[in-house]
Order: structure tokens, then C-alpha cells, then sequence
């Protein structure tokens, strides 16, 4: 998909492949203009490739008749592919399996989750195994709307960091 006309500071987009940009990207994810919403927009991401590196450009919202709110930067030319998400528990598992050097799993994990991948988890029926996920590895934190990584903002994500006990006698 190429975005044909923005308000790039609005995070808006109006036109896509020269189309409504609302039209176009039901179209795309084959859901009637109606049906258009953030679970859809969670199910369905857009992605902007970044070298090797493709990152999630969420829309937030229809914005008037057929605009698309982003909730990250957006500007006209841009080159946008459309994603599908994995198996989100599994993906879930993948990611939160973690370990130090002796094979102990950490104390806790303060993570930070795009609410987005709430949105999908929800829609799915998957609340109560997400949660015995984030409960069975200790994993603390809130929701977000996502996050910087090498300079840009992308959504979607789960971002955590891990805290270990501390090994053998403090530093003098």
C-alpha cells in the first residue's frame, strides 16, 4: 500500500493507493467500512519497512468519513505493507522464556505491553491464559501504546525487562 495523501502532523491519512484511505484498507483486510475497529486495526497491522526491520504503524481510529488516525508518524509516499499477527500465546510463551547464565528464570519481569495486543487478546477469548502467562513468570507492569526502539515509535509490542537475584558476594 502507498500513502497517497496525509496530514502527516495529524497522523492522518486520507488516501490510500489513490483510494479513501477507510475504503482501501477494508478492502485489504476484507471487513466491510462499517466493521472498521481498533480490533480490527490490532488483527490487521500495518507495517513500514525500516532496512531489514518492519515495524507496526497502528491505526488508531476512522477519522470523519473514510481518514485513518495513526497513532505513530505517517506521511504521504509512504511505503505501508499489511501484516497478520501470530499465535499471540505462543509468541507470548517465546518471548518470556528467559533465563541467566546458570538457567534460573528471573526474580521478576517489569514489562510493558501495547494495548493493542490487549485488544486482540481479548477479542480472541484469551484474557485468563495471558494472564496465567504474565503471572507464571512473574511479570509486572502496565499497558501502553507503545514504544521507541532505534529511533522509532512502534506499537504492538511487548517490552520487558528482567530482574535476577543477585549471584555470589556484592562488589566492595
Amino acid at each position: 500500500m502507498v500513502v497517497t495523501k496525509a496530514i502527516p502532523e495529524e497522523r492522518l491519512v486520507l488516501e490510500i493507493n489513490g483510494s479513501p484511505a477507510a475504503e482501501e484498507y477494508a478492502r485489504l483486510v476484507k471487513v466491510p467500512v462499517d466493521a472498521l475497529s481498533p480490533t480490527i486495526f490490532a488483527e490487521n497491522p500495518v507495517l513500514v519497512r525500516n532496512g531489514n526491520i518492519y515495524h507496526v504503524r497502528a491505526i488508531q481510529q476512522i477519522h470523519g468519513e473514510n481518514g485513518l488516525t495513526f497513532l505513530s508518524a505517517i506521511d504521504d509516499g509512504l511505503l505501508l505493507t499489511l501484516g497478520r499477527g501470530k499465535e499471540i500465546i505462543r509468541t507470548l510463551d517465546t518471548g518470556l522464556t528467559v533465563t541467566d547464565r546458570q538457567g534460573e528464570a528471573p526474580d521478576f519481569i517489569l514489562g510493558f505491553d501495547c494495548y493493542l495486543r490487549k485488544l486482540e487478546i481479548d477479542r480472541k477469548g484469551l484474557g485468563a491464559e495471558a494472564s496465567d502467562r504474565f503471572r507464571e513468570r512473574r511479570v509486572i507492569g502496565f499497558s501502553t501504546y507503545g514504544e521507541q526502539h532505534l529511533g522509532v515509535h512502534v506499537n504492538q509490542t511487548f517490552v520487558g525487562v528482567a530482574f535476577f537475584r543477585p549471584r555470589g558476594s556484592a562488589p566492595l
